[in-house]
């Protein structure tokens, strides 16, 4: 299986599978279908996320890149191992009671500004790279937050990282929409802005207004859990949707993310089917698809 240079697995719902063995899978059978990229962050699980993706580098971290965060939490896993965490997840999920509230979509907030100091940064950093087995992160991104936020010792202490190799690329995760007032100078010195791609955010300006940053995609899938698409589309629509992503970002990334083997297959073979469209043909496809 060729390697997918373009695409990248989503690590947010690892610690939801019902044991570490089919976490571990869902990442190996990504890898085995040519996915090379994989994004977490400390907060996804309660930590757990950075642990089980962690393992999983033990035999793969030269053949693969790595995204994982700061700013946000450094996770409360509580030290229970992931091989018992996962399971007794699974049994706090089966004793809650089930809602069957419809989800309804709300467009991506401006974020509200908090200072992010060296201490808090620091102590992020040492617990991912503790978590994810390995002595260097490739892409280290600000969570949901934006540089004016950090201190200058903090951000100099990011920029340290980055000169001793520790880390490959420093970039901003947040809404696109916090993307769209912010002037070119303010990010000149970070090289990855991640946020929101999909018919529900439109964020494909940014790449023409910060064409010298890398543009990682996410979100993309989103548009299936709120609008209505013919059914005779299901099983082809989520590749659909993510080649129409990849061919709009061609020299970035797309994440996706599935509980499902079944759906990491499907979407790329989807993904190989299509490919010879354009993107003008792809946009007809998902706008006549809506309805």
């Amino acid at each position: 299986m060729h390697t997918r240079n373009n695409i990248g697995f989503g690590c947010a719902g690892l610690s939801a599978q019902p044991f570490e063995k089919t976490a571990l899978k869902l990442l190996q059978v990504a890898f085995d279908e040519g996915i090379k990229h994989f994004d977490t962050a400390p907060i996804y699980g309660q930590g757990y996320s950075e642990k089980i993706l962690g393992k999983f580098l033990k035999e793969h971290r030269n053949d693969v890149t790595v995204t994982t965060k700061f700013g946000l939490s450094t996770g409360s896993s509580r030290n229970i191992p992931v091989w018992l965490a996962l399971p007794l997840n699974q049994l706090k999920k089966k004793a809650a009671k089930k809602t069957t509230t419809k989800k309804a979509f709300h467009s991506p907030g401006l974020l509200t500004y908090r200072k992010i100091e060296i201490g808090e940064v620091r102590t992020a950093f040492e617990k991912s790279i503790r978590n994810l087995r390995t002595d260097y992160i490739d892409y280290y991104l600000l969570h949901e937050g934006l540089p004016d936020f950090l201190t200058q010792e903090a951000f100099d202490y990011i920029l340290s990282l980055k000169q001793k190799g520790y880390v490959k690329k420093i970039g901003i995760a947040t809404a696109y929409t916090n993307f769209i007032d912010i002037g070119p100078h303010a990010i000149s010195r970070w090289d990855i802005l991640q946020y929101e791609n999909s018919i529900l955010h439109p964020s494909e300006s940014l790449i023409n207004r910060f064409p010298d940053k890398n543009h990682f995609y996410h979100s993309v899938l989103k548009p299936l859990a709120y609008q209505q698409f013919p059914s005779s589309l299901k099983k082809e629509l989520p590749g659909i949707l993510l080649l129409k992503a990849i061919k709009n970002n061609p020299l970035g990334i797309t994440l996706f993310s599935t509980s499902r083997f079944s759906n990491i297959k499907n979407n790329l073979k989807t993904i190989d089917v299509y490919n010879s469209y354009s993107l003008e043909a792809l946009n007809d496809i998902v706008l006549n698809a809506v309805h």
